[in-house]
Formats: structure tokens, sequence, C-alpha cells
């Protein structure tokens, strides 16, 4: 069942479905893989990218951020677009969405040394619709690790079960009530993984990331998946 949190202040009612159940289709994912999805809202898959892969994807953002920032943009949605392509990452996500489904988005997500600024817990699924309204309620993140994501790097961070509580809100960050009756029922998973580990969560999880203040860059490339079939 999916719980409706509506903190202080919020006006307007739920705005979103409740997250679809994984469907029993065939794909890479297994029987349990697909059940800690739709349990936990995310499941990890190590070693998805070998190390060639990922050195080469290193290289292509290195000369992408080496850039005039006017052509970035367009960089950007080649890279995200080829590893959007990948059936590795594709067929996971029409697995899990359906056999139809399209990129919303994609995300450099670039946490430097010393110097990487975390975000606020958020539901990408909210921050979507609040911002732009096209997301589909049926989507997915797959966040591609390039440089280790450790503990003390400012690693992602995951409330379990999240995905199938909906907060609505109006503006603003979430209420500190909200964040710790969900970390007081489902704790905090800290996400790590070694280069070429792959994320995917669903974009109805609350998720947060500390800012970077090591000397270990953390790196990621994410794509989001929404799912083009009619619920």
């Amino acid at each position: 069942m999916t719980t409706t949190v509506l903190p202080g202040g919020a006006a307007s009612a739920p705005r979103f479905e409740r997250p679809l159940r994984p469907r029993e289709r065939e794909g890479p994912f297994g029987p349990a893989e697909l059940a800690a999805y739709h349990r936990d809202g995310y499941v990890e898959v190590p070693g998805l990218l070998g190390v060639a892969e990922v050195e080469a994807v290193r290289a292509r953002l290195a000369r992408l951020i080496a850039q005039p920032a006017a052509a970035r943009p367009v960089s950007s949605l080649w890279l995200v677009g080829e590893l959007a392509r990948d059936s590795r990452l594709l067929d996971r996500a029409r697995q899990i969405l359906g056999a139809r489904v399209r990129v919303h988005h994609g995300l450099i997500d670039d946490l430097p040394a010393f110097a990487g600024k975390g975000f606020a817990w958020r539901s990408d699924l909210e921050r979507w619709h609040t911002g732009d309204d096209t997301a589909a309620p049926r989507a997915m993140t797959v966040s591609l690790v390039l440089c280790a994501n450790l503990a003390v790097n400012g690693g992602l961070l995951l409330i379990p079960g999240s995905h199938r509580t909906i907060v609505s809100r109006s503006e603003g960050a979430l209420p500190v009530e909200v964040i710790r009756g969900l970390t007081d029922r489902r704790g905090i998973h800290q996400f790590t993984g070694a280069p070429g580990t792959a994320l995917f969560f669903d974009a109805h999880l609350l998720h947060g990331s500390g800012d970077n203040i090591t000397p270990y860059p953390r790196t990621n490339v994410s794509v989001t998946f929404t799912g083009a079939e009619p619920a």
C-alpha cells in the first residue's frame, strides 16, 4: 500500500499515482532483483561496465568538460544518448517500465575532490512534476559509477522503501519531521560502488547527498527512463 504524507503547508492533494510493481517479464533482472527493486526502490548491479569501458567514458567526459560552456549541452546529449542505447541499461529499463521507454533526461553528477556540493533529500519524480510537469509517473534512473563512490566522498544516501510513500509539498525542502519519520521506520542506505557499478532506482525514491570534502572525486553519469506504455 502507498502512504501519502502531507507536510504542514502543503495545499494540494497528492499528484502522482503509486509506483507500479515491476512487471514479471523476461529480462536481465532475476526474481530476487525484481523483488528488491519493488521492496526497496533500488537495486545495485556491480561491474555493469568493464574497466576499459569506464576509462573510455571518463575520457569522453574529460573532453566534454574541456569544451566551451556553450557546446557542452550538445555533447552531453550525445554521451547520455549512447549510454541509454546500451542494452545493459535499456533492457533493464524495459523489464521494469514496459517494452516502450523513452529517455527523459541525463545528468553528469560530478563531486570534485574538496569542492563537491551535495543536495538535500528529494524525490526526482516530484521535482520534475513541480518544475516542468512532463515526466510520466513510471520512471527510473540509472546512475553509472565512473569514480569510486565511497562512504566518505558524497555518495548517494537512499531511504529504502520510500518510493511507496508519496510526499506532496508546495515548495522548498522536505520538512525534517517527514525525513525523520521515514528514516526511523526504514533507515538510510549508503550507496557505495566501484567504477562500473550501476544503481537502478525508482523515481519516487527519496535520496540525497552530502558534500565531498575528501581528496577523492566522485563522478557518476545518470540516465532517466520513463515508461511510454499506458499504465
